[in-house]
């Protein structure tokens, strides 16, 4: 079994990777319809990536369109 976990925003993303999730799935503000999401920036998304993979887990980036 694997343990994936939604990162709405740092804090949530922070908390998936102390958990021991094995994957986390997120969304940017760019290509996101939900007019109230607060989604992570395009720009932060490099750095994101390499802190998920630092952890061992892997990052899944959704659209929602």
């Amino acid at each position: 079994m694997r343990i994936i976990a939604h990162a709405g925003n740092h804090a949530s993303l922070s908390a998936a990777l102390h958990a021991g999730a094995d994957a986390v799935y997120l969304g940017t503000r760019f290509g996101n319809m939900r007019s109230k999401a607060r989604n992570f920036e395009r720009n932060e998304l490099p750095g994101i990536v390499r802190r998920i993979h630092a952890s061992g887990a892997q990052v899944f980036v959704t659209l929602n369109t």
